[in-house]
């Protein structure tokens, strides 16, 4: 069938070409018809192969996606090159450009910023994905990303599709981030109407915007389990949330070069699917705060008061 549409295709095209010439030369009526029919006929086909080849793709990738097959790895291989760190900048603000001490100076600087401010079962690995539009020499121009092992993946899966079900109920809807059904367009649209209308009314306003710096791994792990037993989500429940978070270690993987193994203290895994859910959690006490202090004035619009519109957990 591949075959004979690829042949009925440069037919069609080949009949487009003649036609067109045979219409400059005598701008027929009749010649003109034809050619929009040939090339309706010819959209049609290509739309249909267009469709074929969204649904072969669709179908290749919710078999293969997920699993270490040719296509993870042909996936996996087109972005090696850009995971190579070139250079790196060490404490002392000089450029270190060997790979060994690249690899020293990203471990020291997340098993510093994975030691808890407030103190080997899991070998987690964490390669990098470098953000856009940041310096490529600095450690915080890095996201890592944590490697786990199957069995981590399936019980953080399991554990996630239980929580993200009462966490609506848990967290007030001014909070749309991570939260399942609710959607952050909602947010920013609510916050440009208050804009807008401070503008049109003279209403003095002030809006700040705050973005915590490697806000995942700055979760302090007490403070995580307290806030979950704090929304009863029971004793069951918050025990195998510990378990993932039980005596945890890591390696950083820079340039296909890993480190020692270090002991992390606290933060949510990057690309964990449980983490969001957590991180939001965490944050509800805040924003809780923020909602009760008498000092906070809100915008008061439609006999309705706004005060925080956090746009992500």
């Amino acid at each position: 069938k591949k075959k004979s549409n690829l042949a009925k295709q440069l037919v069609l095209e080949r009949d487009i070409t003649n036609l067109e010439r045979e219409f400059k030369k005598s701008s027929s009526v009749s010649v003109l018809k034809k050619l929009d029919a040939v090339r309706s006929a010819l959209d049609q086909l290509l739309t249909q192969k267009a469709e074929t080849a969204m649904f072969y793709a669709k179908h290749r990738l919710f078999e293969s996606g997920n699993k270490p097959g040719r296509l993870l790895a042909r996936l996996a291989q087109g972005k090696k090159g850009s995971y190579a760190i070139p250079s790196l900048k060490d404490k002392n603000g000089v450029l270190q450009f060997e790979t060994k001490y690249i690899s020293k100076i990203m471990k020291e600087f997340y098993q510093d910023l994975y030691s808890p401010e407030c103190q080997n079962t899991a070998d987690v690995r964490k390669p990098f994905l470098d953000k856009k539009d940041k310096p490529a020499d600095l450690c915080t121009s890095y996201r890592p990303i944590s490697l786990l092992g199957v069995d981590c993946k399936i019980l953080s899966k399991i554990l996630s599709r239980r929580l993200e079900e009462v966490l609506p109920v848990l967290i007030k809807p001014d909070q749309t981030g991570f939260v399942k059904n609710r959607y952050s367009r909602s947010n920013v649209r609510r916050l440009i109407n208050i804009v807008q209308f401070s503008q049109n009314t003279n209403y003095r306003a002030l809006a700040i915007s705050l973005d915590a710096e490697k806000a995942f791994d700055r979760v302090e792990w007490e403070y995580l389990f307290d806030v979950l037993e704090r929304f009863g989500l029971g004793s069951e429940f918050v025990k195998w949330v510990k378990l993932l978070y039980e005596a945890p270690a890591a390696r950083v993987l820079v340039n296909g070069s890993v480190s020692d193994a270090f002991p992390l203290g606290r933060g949510t895994r990057q690309a964990c699917p449980l983490s969001p859910l957590l991180f939001a959690l965490a944050l509800e006490p805040l924003a809780e705060a923020v909602r009760i202090d008498p000092e906070i004035c809100g915008v008061t619009l439609l006999n309705a008061e706004y005060r925080n519109f956090p746009l992500r957990g």
